[in-house]
């Protein structure tokens, strides 16, 4: 058996329907369900490429801040996503460069998970 590719990313959130606008509306990802009324709901799952991403808020009182995961978004131009992010206002750190074909940016949601913009031109964004 082998590991054929990340299919989910869960996030243990505290506000469902803060975390749905900023993952919806920001980072323009579609809602695959529910599909409205988000505040006594404690799983919301969104379409994020070839992945899932859950936000669960059903534990609230077992939020661990300090293991929260990191999402990497793949990009076509990271400058270009960067500036888009900063004007919706949020926060995102300078551009890394690993090397000319790989980039990335570091940034949070409105809960402070970790979440990264990334030019990869090993990685299709097809």
């Amino acid at each position: 058996m082998s590991i054929k590719g990340v299919y989910q990313i869960t996030l243990f959130i505290k506000d469902m329907s803060v975390m749905v606008a900023f993952y919806r509306d920001i980072m323009k990802l579609v809602v695959n369900s529910p599909q409205d009324d988000y505040s006594d709901v404690n799983w919301v799952t969104l379409q994020a490429g070839n992945i899932t991403l859950a936000l669960h808020a059903g534990r609230k009182d077992n939020v661990a801040r300090d293991h929260t995961p990191q999402i990497c978004f793949l990009v076509d131009d990271v400058e270009e996503e960067r500036q888009r992010l900063i004007e919706a206002g949020i926060h995102v750190d300078p551009i890394t460069e690993v090397s000319p074909q790989v980039r990335f940016a570091l940034a949070r949601d409105p809960e402070g998970n970790l979440f990264s913009i990334d030019y990869n031109a090993h990685v299709s964004t097809e």
